[in-house]
């Protein structure tokens, strides 16, 4: 997650190129820590965000892997506040151990790369951009 939508989703607001206005959290307190970390696993793209327009991105930890990442010390209240401003599709929880004993956890879709066609077709419009075919967008809907 970017720092600026993690800033809108804490103090409310729309992040630059974002299409909602967030409500904020009841502690909009910045990350006491924002460190890089990697994780097993692996990034995966489907669909299209109706919050920001680009493509949504998911985590799955089953694929084999490493995904660079930041970890952004939060207190519990927040990551309940902040969970709800991100689209339904991202409805599981997943604990990544911890760090310096204090629990790491992310939400992502329940559904894992597996689960996402790897077909594309190009799209030529205003700017070129890759859109999904059929099966992508099937796949995506379960989400």
């Amino acid at each position: 997650m970017s720092s600026a939508r993690l800033a809108a989703y804490l103090a409310g607001g729309t992040p630059a190129g974002g299409r909602v206005a967030h409500v904020g959290a009841r502690d909009a307190t910045p990350p006491a820590q924002s460190v890089p970390i990697l994780l097993p696993g692996t990034v995966f793209f489907a669909g299209e965000s109706q919050v920001w327009g680009g493509g949504r991105a998911y985590y799955d930890p089953s694929v084999s892997g490493c995904t660079p990442a930041r970890a952004h010390l939060v207190t519990v209240e927040q990551f309940d506040d902040i969970r709800p401003q991100e689209p339904p599709v991202y409805a599981r929880i997943l604990d990544l151990g911890t760090r310096d004993d204090i629990p790491m956890l992310t939400f992502t879709s329940p559904l894992g790369r597996s689960a996402v066609s790897t077909n594309f077709i190009p799209v030529v419009g205003p700017r070129r951009q890759m859109r999904p075919a059929a099966s992508v967008a099937a796949a995506t809907e379960a989400f």
